[in-house]
């Protein structure tokens, strides 16, 4: 069979469906380019086992990162360069943007493709690409882990920062401290996880708390039946609300938070007032139920 005559649509339909076959096949198959096509149709991964004169031709390369971007690693050396080739390779994996040049990770169109379907991939960036606001932004929406590796500058910028806590809460411990003490980037980061409150500035962790306190108190002294999670558990909170427990709504018993003795109302294990004692979480749950402070409420009452 001459090497550029096509072979039966069988044989092309089966090496499709199941390309691995491929590599069993005779040298004359294998030389085939309507056979390499099939095969790299079915699976890209099979550019590994095709002579070197299919790796170095633009289009069978093309098919191939195009079904597998990951293929982009068996490519000739200069089509790994090529810039329609990366950049279906990426488009169709971000994870090959390990197979790119250092001069393509410097390349802004083709590292924010990558940021967009996989955002910490940033870290293979270079230090301009890093420090690239409509990259880094791009990157922190999709994955807000992502501000881990962004350039320190922009860890200062509010809209960055405010899209990777909107994103997961969670970003707010790798924002700048100047943006620890933002309102509103901190209030954004609290209303996607209140745990995280805990990485705001202390000046904001004691608004809040002093604003909790009046609402607590107020709930507590006209009989409301209060639910408290086990995240607002601290030392302060829970003063307050076993001074009041006499006020407290007798259908429910108030289980006491800590004994007159425990170590964690110490004003030096105290210093962060929302650092939690994890042995008084597990052992102390709900105290009341049916309505809840309602904290976001407690928020907005910080920006008056």
């Amino acid at each position: 069979m001459p090497p550029k005559e096509k072979p039966p649509q069988h044989i092309l339909d089966g090496i499709t469906k199941v390309p691995y076959n491929f590599i069993n096949m005779s040298k004359q198959y294998q030389n085939n380019p309507y056979v390499v096509l099939a095969a790299l149709k079915g699976d890209g991964s099979m550019l590994e086992y095709v002579s070197k004169r299919f790796k170095t031709t633009r289009s069978i390369v093309l098919v191939a990162v195009k079904q597998d971007g990951m293929a982009l690693e068996y490519a000739a050396k200069a089509l790994q360069k090529n810039i329609e080739v990366v950049t279906a390779a990426v488009t169709q994996n971000p994870l090959a943007v390990e197979f790119l040049t250092d001069e393509l990770k410097d390349n802004a169109e083709i590292m924010l493709i990558i940021a967009e379907r996989e955002g910490i991939l940033i870290q293979y960036g270079s230090d301009q690409i890093r420090n690239n606001h409509t990259i880094a932004l791009a990157a922190v929406k999709q994955n807000y882990l992502s501000i881990r590796h962004i350039s320190d500058k922009l860890k200062d910028d509010p809209e960055i920062a405010l899209a990777a806590v909107t994103q997961n809460g969670w970003a707010l411990e790798h924002v700048s401290d100047d943006l620890t003490d933002n309102l509103e980037i901190v209030k954004a980061a609290v209303i996607q996880n209140i745990n995280v409150l805990c990485y705001a500035s202390f000046r904001i962790q004691e608004l809040w708390l002093n604003q909790s306190r009046k609402i607590l108190t107020i709930s507590l002294l006209s009989g409301d039946v209060i639910e408290i999670h086990p995240q607002w558990h601290n030392a302060d909170i829970m003063r307050i609300i076993s001074e009041n427990e006499l006020v407290a709504t007798p259908h429910f018993k108030l289980s006491p938070m800590y004994d007159d003795d425990d170590e964690s109302l110490d004003d030096d294990d105290n210093q962060n007032p929302l650092l939690f004692n994890d042995s008084n979480l597990a052992r102390n749950h709900l105290l009341f139920r049916n309505k809840e402070p309602d904290m976001f409420l407690v928020f907005d009452d910080l920006d008056k």
